[in-house]
């Protein structure tokens, strides 16, 4: 299990898709396990995007922010309503998490906020992807 955690963080922090590692996880580890696994390996997933892009890629990301006007509203808006928006972000399915995570870092969110945002948005996907995963199981 923990060697899963590690591997869901490494790929989220890449930015591979959260859905599928959820799904997966519920799938191999049942309901509780499934959520944990996949709790921690997005939390984990999710700092190491913020520390990466607060320490390497944040020029990078508030160049092309400028570029993309999506992106540069969230940019700037992330200065003045940064939990609010971290939050709504994170529970929306379509927009991808670890760009969301490099975007909040280079727009220097305080670390305690963005981790906290992060897991009040992103509690909700993660109970019901692996027990969608673990109804699969069941259902196999």
């Amino acid at each position: 299990m923990a060697l899963y955690v590690e591997f869901f963080s490494a790929v989220l922090a890449v930015g591979a898709p959260l859905t599928p590692l959820a799904l997966a996880s519920g799938f191999l580890f049942g309901l509780v396990r499934g959520c944990a696994c996949s709790l921690a390996g997005t939390l984990i997933g999710s700092a190491v995007c913020y520390w990466w892009g607060r320490a390497v890629l944040a020029r990078w990301i508030a160049h092309w922010c400028r570029e993309h006007p999506a992106a540069r509203v969230l940019y700037e808006s992330a200065h003045e309503h940064s939990l609010k928006l971290i939050v709504l972000c994170q529970l929306s399915p379509v927009l991808p998490t670890a760009i969301l995570n490099y975007l909040f870092a280079a727009a220097a969110v305080p670390f305690l906020r963005f981790i906290g945002g992060t897991t009040l948005g992103l509690v909700p996907g993660l109970i019901v992807l692996p027990w969608a995963g673990s109804t699969a199981r069941s259902l196999a």
